[in-house]
Order: structure tokens, then C-alpha cells, then sequence
């Protein structure tokens, strides 16, 4: 489902309040049917600071486009469970007409009440021009710097935050709610919220609140869709947080504290050496994802009872002072694991288990390192499952997510 090319692209318009789903009235906020294309209106801006220069690009006369589902339902209103807005400028190369300084946007739910939250976007400083899947040419971003690789794509990405972007956007109710094709006009799209851009080790800030998009979208209904994300159970204990490094220090607290976050949860012990080098391995790994503005991974800590000071050098990150057998898991086989030495398990932004690295009481930090980056970097629809055998002797295995 694509939005028509005479979509609006509207700029400094009023703040709305985020809803995921869509419902129709005749008031020029809701989504109605009928009654043809809608005028086009020429503002929309995104603003960025790189090589300390302020950019400016001009939106208005982008060509947009908009893929979007909703659960088709009997009920008065629909949900919209995926957004997704592609926003690019027309522009020649040679005697082709091409376009540059893409720009895309991908919403997804999030769980219940948080309504459409930002999962990826790129900016495309450099894009390519294909003939099928070769990439035969490439044209720059016109008003944007000159960026230090000369050849290929450029394309920032989206550096994934806690607290992402949001979008508004009008409510689609009956009969729509429970149309297959329910065709839209005057449709209103808001993004809300700042996000940080990454290519290479460059990065930029931008507000999107200036970007805003109108005009007709035909959505898809499917009565299987899912609303809003679920969480999973996670591991219940709460432990006491010993680190004077921790936020959360002299206080006691379980997993729970982390939901919405991707989790690594080690099992370590300051008298354990295999312990403290997985610690050195976690901790500037974590230091430079908070360099780079990501806040969506959590290192945790399950530590053992005896001379846990001896781990304050080496993390500051959460650490529970506590029985590692407290922590039990249930494993894809069924069975039920306890926590041990050197154990790693990682979990989902929706609490899935996702990952598991056997101690064994020793570690081989590069396979270790392997199992975190895996952890960190797995898509967020539908990451792999990685387990590591041995303290990581072998490698690791990774096989499809149950």
C-alpha cells in the first residue's frame, strides 16, 4: 500500500497527542474517504549541526510514500500495528530523473499504551541510483556536507534510543476499521521526538517535529495483527545492588527494572578470574554504546555473596549481590537451568530469551565479545537465538529465534 505522490509534506504545524489507532469523524483531523486528492502544501524541513555547520533540507517538494496495516476489526476503532514513510527529493542526473536525500521512517508498536514507537530510519547522504539490484551511480544530498567517503552509498542510521520517537496521526473507525483496503484522504502524520543519525563513526541530531506528512494512504487490514507488543515473563528475584558505581545502589530490585531494554546478565564473583575478564570484556563495550548515545542495552550482574567489592574496579554497572541459582531459566529444550559461574543470559526489548553463554567457570573473552556484539546488534523483529557452549571453546551457534 502506497501513498499517492501528491502526498502533503507539512512543516511547523501544532503538537498532536500519539495514538495507534485510527477513527473517522468530518473534521479535518480525521481520516475520511472520498472526495479526491487532497492540495499540496509545500513546507517540512529537517535541521542538523555536522562539521559544525548548521543544514537546512527542504522537504516540500519531496515525493513521500506510505505503507501502513492496521488489525481489521468489528470493533469501533483500528489499531495500526506498522508505519512506515519513505520521503525522498526529485532531482536529474545527466538526462535521468533520480531522487536524493531519502529519508525513511519505520514505526512499529510498541507495548500497551506507548502507541507507534520510531524502530529504524536512514538518511541517505549519498544515494544510490540502481539498475536492479547493481548499483551503477550515486547522487549527493544537495545543501548537505561533504562527506570523507568518496565512493558508495552514505546512509545514516538510526541509533536506537529508550525513549524513541513517537508519531500522531489520525484514528480510522467503522466502516474502515474493518475494510481489507481502507482507502484514506486528508490523513495527518506527526513524528515527534529528536533521533541520532550514525555512519561510520559520524553522527548528527535531528528533531522531527517539523517533518509532518498529509494527504491519501490506502492501509492493508488483517485480523490477525497484534496491537501492541507483549512482554515476556522474565526471571523473578530481586537482589540488593552493591556497586557504588550503580544508579541503583543500596537498593534492591529484580530484571523488571529493565524491561524495554535488551538485558546481559552475567553470573559473576570478584574471587572468580573468569569472571572479572568477562567484566572487562562487557565494560567498554558498554562505555562506548553510551558514547555513541545508545541507552538500550542494560548490563547486569548477579554477583556472588564473598568479596564482592573486588568486582567495584571493573564494572559500573548493576551489581546484585546474591545466590547465582536465584536466576533460573527455562531453556529451549524445556529444562530448567539455575545460574552459574560465568553464565551470560540475554533478553529481548520484550523480555525473550535470546541468548545464553555457559560459563563453565572459563571464558574465552574473544567468543565472549562475539556473543555480546551478536546480542547488541540482532535485528529487533526477529533476532537469532545464540547460545555458546564451554565458556565459549567452539564458537558459538546461532540458530533462528523460537
Amino acid at each position: 500500500m502506497k501513498l499517492q505522490k501528491n502526498w502533503l509534506v507539512v512543516g511547523a504545524l501544532a503538537a498532536m497527542s500519539l495514538s495507534a489507532c485510527v477513527a473517522g469523524s468530518t473534521t479535518s483531523d480525521t481520516t475520511t474517504t472520498g472526495g479526491g486528492t487532497q492540495g499540496l502544501i509545500a513546507t517540512g524541513t529537517l535541521a542538523a549541526n555536522i562539521d559544525s555547520k548548521d543544514i537546512t533540507l527542504d522537504y516540500s517538494k519531496a515525493d513521500v510514500t506510505v505503507t501502513m496495516v492496521h488489525k481489521q476489526t468489528d470493533a469501533a476503532l483500528a489499531c495500526v500495528p506498522s508505519l512506515t514513510i519513505v520521503a525522498e527529493l526529485p532531482t536529474t542526473k545527466g538526462a535521468v530523473n533520480v531522487h536524493m536525500c531519502k529519508l525513511q521512517l519505520e514505526f512499529k508498536a510498541g507495548f500497551a499504551g506507548q502507541g507507534l514507537l520510531l524502530s529504524g530510519a536512514k538518511f541517505f547522504a549519498r544515494q544510490g541510483i540502481y539498475s536492479g539490484k547493481d548499483l551503477v551511480d550515486t547522487v549527493d544530498c544537495a545543501g548537505w556536507t561533504t562527506e570523507p567517503v568518496k565512493t558508495g552509498e552514505v546512509v545514516y542510521e538510526y541509533v536506537p534510543a529508550t525513549d524513541p520517537p513517537t508519531i500522531g496521526m489520525n484514528t480510522i473507525a467503522q466502516p474502515y476499521a474493518g475494510q481489507t483496503n481502507a482507502v484514506m484522504t486528508n490523513v495527518l502524520l506527526k513524528p515527534t521526538g529528536e533521533i541520532t543519525f550514525k555512519f561510520k563513526g559520524r553522527q548528527f541530531k535531528t528533531k522531527l517535529d517539523t517533518l509532518n506528512f498529509k494527504g491519501d494512504v490506502t492501509s492493508l487490514g488483517d485480523p490477525n495483527l497484534e496491537c501492541a507488543k507483549t512482554y515476556h515473563d522474565l526471571p523473578a528475584w530481586q537482589l540488593p545492588d552493591v556497586n557504588p558505581k550503580s544508579d541503583g545502589v543500596n537498593t534492591t530490585y529484580g530484571l523488571e527494572a529493565f524491561h524495554g531494554k535488551r538485558i546481559i546478565l552475567d553470573m559473576g564473583a570478584g574471587w572468580c578470574a573468569a569472571c572479572i575478564a568477562q567484566a572487562d570484556v562487557a565494560t567498554p563495550i558498554h562505555e562506548q554504546l553510551l558514547a555513541q548515545g545508545r541507552n538500550d542495552i542494560a548490563f547486569v550482574q548477579i554477583v556472588d555473596v564473598t568479596q564482592p567489592e573486588l568486582m567495584f574496579p571493573h564494572t559500573a554497572e548493576p551489581l546484585m549481590k546474591g545466590a547465582w541459582a536465584v536466576h533460573k531459566q527455562v531453556m529451549l529444550d524445556g529444562s530448567t537451568r539455575a545460574g552459574d559461574k560465568s553464565d551470560a543470559y540475554a533478553y529481548d526489548y520484550d523480555g525473550r530469551f535470546m541468548g545464553f553463554f555457559e560459563g563453565n567457570g572459563t571464558v574465552y573473552t574473544n567468543t565472549y565479545g562475539d556473543f555480546i556484539h551478536h546480542i547488541i546488534d540482532a535485528p529487533k523483529d526477529k533476532p537469532d537465538f545464540i547460545t555458546c557452549a564451554t565458556g565459549g571453546k567452539d564458537g558459538c551457534k546461532i540458530t533462528d529465534a523460537p
